[in-house]
């Protein structure tokens, strides 16, 4: 099972924590791709109660929140509705858990300031490391995101400024697997965008501020409309993962992916086409030797018993059923040859995308 974990500062109601609530959605609007690789996505059940009672969220920073949550609500609904959305159980994180978790960020704090990369700043409110400032319960939710997606198998999306603190920790005490896995997430998408350049969901209305729109001529038509619309856009992605070319694409991507991430090597987006590509070819490869033999075979089985099917020619029965058995098998090669081109469809995809 291939699984992302919705994750953001409102991880801390978990424990009954006070701090922002917010969401790290830009996983699914920016690259809604993830959507047709992605087995599950799993929700904490605070988090989900959130989006439910259309929590002001103002995930396009413009000013439309109520707009933003409405969005929300229908689209997490909606992957609940179809089985991809799993609602974990409440209290996922134990206030013992929570308070070890305090605990590893103070001691990992210590270790990066005594190696040099980091240094309290704001009376020790925040660590600076590089260009960001990390304050405690920001990195309480990435800490909890990791154990949460360890349990469930998942992984989820970094930020920069996440991936930047990780690699600087990890450069120290290892370069672990959970890094490889968000690392292969990341690259994925940005290939599923390569190939899918036409996927979006979201609105125009969404995306300009609340006053922009207010001055435009066609502001009561967008704002009757931007759910619907998106509500249209997620189905028809919804139906694209569905479709066989897509399923044999991602297994193929799932399959490159394990090989990278068991040889312990860091991803890269052109390394991955790279290596899509020598799969194509390895396919047509497998395609032109194939074909020419069940399409020889074809011809031969077809001259052969043609003219033995017409059994008022001869006299013998067998004659007729050596016909009739030299069609059948006419008709199995032919579904050997339509079995063939079923199983190399991704191909197509590829090919469409024009990936070089």
């Amino acid at each position: 099972m291939k699984g992302i974990l919705q994750t953001g500062l409102a991880m801390c109601l978990e424990t009954q924590q006070e701090g922002c609530i917010n969401m790290d959605l830009e996983w699914l609007y920016s690259t809604p791709s993830n959507l047709l690789w992605v087995d599950k996505v799993y929700i904490p059940k605070s988090m989900y109660s959130l989006i439910t009672d259309e929590y002001p969220c103002d995930i396009f920073d413009n000013g439309k929140s109520h707009e933003a949550a409405k969005v929300n609500k229908l689209v997490f609904e909606i992957l609940e509705s179809v089985g991809i959305l799993e609602i974990l159980k409440p209290n996922i994180i134990s206030q013992e858990t929570s308070d070890l978790l305090y605990e590893q960020i103070e001691s990992d704090f210590d270790l990066l300031k005594n190696t040099g990369i980091a240094k309290d700043v704001e009376n020790g409110h925040f660590v600076r490391m590089g260009g960001e400032n990390y304050c405690r319960p920001m990195l309480w939710s990435l800490y909890a995101a990791l154990l949460i997606s360890q349990q469930n198998d998942a992984t989820f999306l970094l930020k920069d400024s996440e991936t930047e603190y990780l690699k600087n920790l990890w450069g120290i005490k290892y370069y672990g697997r959970d890094m490889l896995s968000s690392e292969r997430n990341e690259v994925i998408n940005n290939v599923l965008s390569i190939i899918f350049p036409d996927l979006s969901l979201g609105h125009d209305f969404l995306f300009y501020s609340k006053d922009h729109c207010e001055m435009c001529a066609r502001y009561t038509s967008c704002s009757d409309k931007y759910l619907g619309e998106i509500e249209k856009q997620l189905f028809y992605i919804l139906e694209q993962r569905e479709k066989e070319e897509v399923k044999q694409l991602c297994s193929v991507i799932d399959r490159i992916s394990n090989n990278t991430i068991n040889s312990m090597c860091p991803m890269d987006v052109n390394e991955f086409l790279r290596e899509l590509n020598c799969e194509k070819i390895k396919a047509q490869k497998k395609l032109s030797k194939v074909f020419p033999k069940i399409e020889r075979w074809t011809s031969l089985i077809t001259t052969i018993s043609t003219p033995l099917t017409l059994g008022t020619i001869w006299d013998k029965d067998v004659l007729s059923i050596i016909g009739a058995t030299g069609l059948g098998i006419s008709q199995a090669i032919d579904k050997i040859s339509s079995n063939v081109k079923d199983k190399y469809q991704w191909v197509n995809l590829l090919n469409k995308a024009c990936l070089h």
